[in-house]
C-alpha cells in the first residue's frame, strides 16, 4: 500500500514499469502523465462507489478491503484457493460464541 496512490502488488508494480517503457506512453509529458494518472485514480474512485455500503457496516473496514484487493487480484492471475476446513471450523465457533449460543 502506497500513500496517496494505493494498494499495489508486486506483478503490478512491474505491469507498471514495463508500460512506462511502452513507445506511446513514453512520448506524453509530465504533465500529461499526471493527468493519466489523475483520471484513471478518478475512475477507479467512481467504480467503488458501490462497494462503500458494504464498507460501512464491515467492523474493520481496511481489512476488508484488503481482503478482497487480494482476492480480486487472485481472480486476474487464476489463483484459486482452496477452503481451509480449520479456518471454517474457528469462523463458526467464533460466529456462535457473537450469537451467544
Amino acid at each position: 500500500m502506497f500513500p496517496v496512490y494505493g494498494p499495489t502488488t508486486l506483478r503490478e508494480g512491474a505491469g507498471g514499469v514495463v508500460d512506462g517503457l511502452y513507445p506511446v506512453m513514453s512520448l506524453l509529458t509530465l504533465p500529461q502523465s499526471v493527468l493519466k494518472w489523475v483520471f484513471q485514480g478518478m475512475e477507479d474512485r467512481a467504480a467503488m462507489v458501490q462497494q462503500e455500503e458494504l464498507l460501512e457496516r464491515s467492523p474493520d473496514p481496511y481489512i476488508t478491503v484488503r481482503d478482497a484487493y487480494l482476492q480480486n487480484q487472485d481472480f486476474k492471475a487464476g489463483i484459486e484457493r482452496k477452503p481451509d476446513p480449520e479456518e471454517d471450523a474457528f469462523l463458526d465457533d467464533f460466529m456462535d460464541e457473537i450469537d451467544g449460543e
